[in-house]
């Protein structure tokens, strides 16, 4: 049977499920997401994905830890995930969130104002450009056919576009289905699983790419044997 993968600091923070006495933790799961993103033998899995839909190669960006005050005193949030590159000033935010709760859309704006306000010194004469990825677990509040959206700062009387921040919305629920990507779509579709045994049944799927079985290898270290055992 599968091997369940299991992580060094899950503290409840959500995405995680029993399963036959077997702790189920989502990739939508912060804590999750954090680790698998922080360890570079899985971190390929997300480039690929930020890179569709931002255009962003990040293996020329560091990732750093960031605290962000969203002007709320009585809680401390952390962005996800923060990169930089120095070069081109791009910051990229990346946020998972899986579910809409009712401060998410004005806490990631937030977080995107905070980092685009930001200045080196007291000049401000600094350019920047913070791009924020949002990959969510739920369907659009302006439509449930909606799979992307896209914002930035934009005059319609007079055509301008102001480019110093761009927040990306991918809707997992429907964009797992419509992506023209077919690597990209199976990364997609792993998000929403809600057990191992889902992810496992999908994975046998003789379609899916390499990358992202190696990825769920990696995952689950003794999938390997499963996999290919259970396929002969």
């Amino acid at each position: 049977s599968l091997c369940y993968p299991t992580f060094p600091f899950m503290n409840g923070e959500g995405g995680e499920v029993m399963t036959d006495n077997k702790k189920f933790f989502s990739l939508m799961s912060d804590t999750t997401f954090k680790y698998l993103f922080k360890n570079p033998k899985t971190r390929f899995f997300f480039k690929d994905i930020i890179y569709f839909y931002t255009g962003i190669d990040i293996n020329k960006f560091t990732l750093i830890d960031s605290e962000l005050s969203t002007g709320n005193k009585y809680v401390s949030y952390r962005v996800d995930t923060l990169l930089v590159n120095e070069d081109s000033d791009l910051i990229l935010n990346l946020e998972l969130n899986r579910k809409n709760e009712e401060y998410t859309e004005l806490r990631n704006r937030r977080y995107l104002h905070t980092l685009a306000g930001t200045s080196k010194d007291s000049s401000y004469t600094d350019k920047k450009i913070v791009v924020q990825l949002n990959l969510n677990g739920f369907s659009s509040t302006h439509g449930e056919n909606i799979a992307k959206e896209t914002f930035q700062l934009y005059d319609k009387e007079n055509n301008i576009i102001i480019e110093d921040f761009i927040i990306h919305n991918v809707f997992l629920p429907k964009e797992k289905d419509l992506c023209y990507n077919e690597s990209i779509r199976s990364k997609l579709q792993l998000f929403l699983c809600s057990s191992y045994e889902e992810m496992e049944n999908f994975i046998k799927n003789k379609n899916v790419f390499f990358d992202t079985l190696y990825f769920f290898i990696i995952y689950s270290p003794l999938f390997l044997i499963t996999f290919f055992s259970s396929s002969s």
